[in-house]
């Protein structure tokens, strides 16, 4: 399996989307905004629920935050101000939080709200209330992230015609194959280990690329993204930011 970046003459490509919030197109600015919320919804609910909240209230309280965050007249300081988005984000957070903001009935139209259902039952799979808000913030949006680059890669094996080799090898993105293990994948799928050796270094890769261009839309500079990859690394270790 192999793949690259954002294809030539993409509408948003890596590193651009922290930028594009400063983008003098409103509509444009808008749409990148909202994709960022999208994707720390579940960082910003757990962080929230780490701070006491019951589920309906930070479900509440996430989506007045996101749509304040929406409304702001600022958000183009703050995308020259922050290399990082998170760094943005945990800021705008917890001046939210400290001033008690009223939660908001509803969200903007164009804001989908996740499922509260969805959002606990990740946050109790983690074990996130056990943390502190800090470590929760940052270690689900490095959770999330991971979910988002497997479901781009399942969606680029099945659509290539690979999508049976991707279920048999999609259990090597998190750990290395044990002795043996290429052997019986090889016999279930009917192909030569070597194929099956092959393809699971093809497969990580692929993941790694994912993951980085994940983070990288995240930021103003692709000089960060060392940093942010130890920061992932180092909150699914151990939940520390």
């Amino acid at each position: 399996m192999t793949g690259g970046g954002a294809q030539p003459g993409s509408a948003r490509t890596r590193w651009s989307m922290v930028a594009a919030v400063a983008d003098p197109d409103p509509a444009l600015a808008r749409a990148s905004l909202i994709e960022l919320c999208q994707r720390h919804w579940y960082p910003v609910h757990a962080f929230l629920r780490r701070h006491g909240h019951g589920p309906e209230d930070a479900h509440a309280l996430a989506a007045a935050f996101f749509r304040h965050l929406l409304s702001a007249d600022r958000l183009d300081a703050a995308a020259r101000r922050h290399a990082r988005f998170r760094q943005f984000l945990r800021a705008e957070l917890e001046r939210f939080v400290s001033a008690r903001q009223p939660a908001s009935p509803a969200p903007s139209a164009d804001l989908p709200v996740p499922p509260l259902a969805e959002l606990e039952a990740r946050l109790h799979a983690d074990d996130a209330l056990r943390r502190s808000p800090e470590e929760v913030l940052h270690r689900g949006f490095a959770l999330q992230l991971l979910a988002a680059a497997r479901d781009r890669l399942r969606e680029e094996a099945h659509a290539a015609g690979r999508g049976r080799l991707y279920e048999a090898l999609a259990r090597f993105l998190g750990r290395d194959p044990d002795p043996g293990d290429h052997g019986a994948v090889a016999r279930q799928l009917g192909v030569p280990p070597l194929h099956v050796a092959v393809a699971v270094r093809h497969l990580r890769l692929r993941f790694r690329e994912l993951v980085d261009a994940g983070l990288g839309d995240t930021l103003a500079d692709p000089a960060e993204l060392e940093a942010e990859r130890e920061l992932l690394m180092r909150a699914l270790a151990d939940g520390a930011p």
